[in-house]
């Protein structure tokens, strides 16, 4: 008799325990799964979104100097760039995919040029990423009329410098892109890599002496100021002041410029999707 309520009690300790220690393991896999949603995995998308980030400006860095390349050979011929779309989720887990967007914006740039008693303006247009992320700062990155722009609004920082010249300290060559899109072809938005069709089409040349004014409008002023703060400008002797606001850019200069010349060069792009 005493046997058998021995073999009763020990069991029922035995079940008690299989249940307890199954608890403490939904717990602890509940803790585990906690934390690694709230801390590992926001950095983990956080550092892919900015590897990402890292992958787009190399490939507007191509893009950049693809544009030279047909602005300096003038030659109708047509070269292809990359541009990737959204980061890939997580392995496994199947999180963190983003979406971006790239696009044409038609006359989105304008620079006038003048003197006492002329002026000579010209509008173009730029090729804009934006990025949608979920963790890390968005960015925007532009090809604006020669320039390669890096903007983490509100600021905005120059990555490069359009081509330009000076000679003589105050004769200025300044290399200016239109980058007109195709109807229908000028706006993607998603995830994956997209196809940039880059053409050269034409090339124009507008002189202008004595220039005593420049102005700029843009949505990134801070980044032409730095490109007009340069070394090849402050080292030309000419005194000047700056004056920039939130979307131009106004320099006057106490001493004009002996000849300024502005090469507007029209470069035709298609955007195409390429592959998921």
């Amino acid at each position: 008799m005493k046997n058998s309520k021995k073999r009763k009690l020990t069991s029922h300790n035995s079940g008690v325990v299989g249940i307890v220690a199954t608890v403490l393991l939904i717990g602890l896999i509940i803790t585990f799964v906690g934390i690694l949603q709230t801390v590992h995995v926001p950095n983990w998308l956080k550092q892919k979104e900015a590897q990402h980030m890292n992958e787009v400006q190399t490939q507007f860095t191509q893009l950049k100097y693809t544009v030279d390349m047909l602005s300096l050979f003038g030659e109708p011929v047509s070269l292809t760039n990359y541009i990737t779309l959204g980061s890939e989720e997580l392995p496994i887990l199947n999180i963190g995919r983003t979406y971006d967007t790239l696009e044409i914006l038609s006359d989105n740039f304008m620079i006038t040029v003048s003197n006492a008693t002329d002026s000579f303006s010209s509008t173009t247009s730029d090729i804009l990423y934006s990025s949608k992320n979920s963790h890390f700062v968005d960015q925007v990155l532009c090809l604006e009329a020669g320039t390669l722009i890096l903007s983490q609004p509100p600021s905005s920082i120059l990555l490069g410098q359009p081509l330009f010249s000076i000679t003589n300290f105050t004769n200025v060559s300044l290399w200016l892109y239109n980058i007109a899109g195709l109807e229908g072809k000028s706006f993607v938005s998603g995830y994956g890599t997209y196809v940039l069709s880059n053409e050269y089409i034409n090339r124009t040349t507008h002189s202008i002496t004595e220039v005593t004014h420049i102005n700029i409008t843009t949505e990134f002023p801070e980044a032409w100021a730095d490109f007009f703060n340069s070394s090849a400008f402050v080292n030309s002797g000419l005194s000047y002041s700056m004056t920039v606001g939130n979307e131009t850019l106004d320099i006057e200069y106490n001493i004009s410029l002996g000849n300024f010349i502005i090469e507007v060069i029209d470069i035709r792009s298609q955007l195409a999707i390429w592959k998921y």
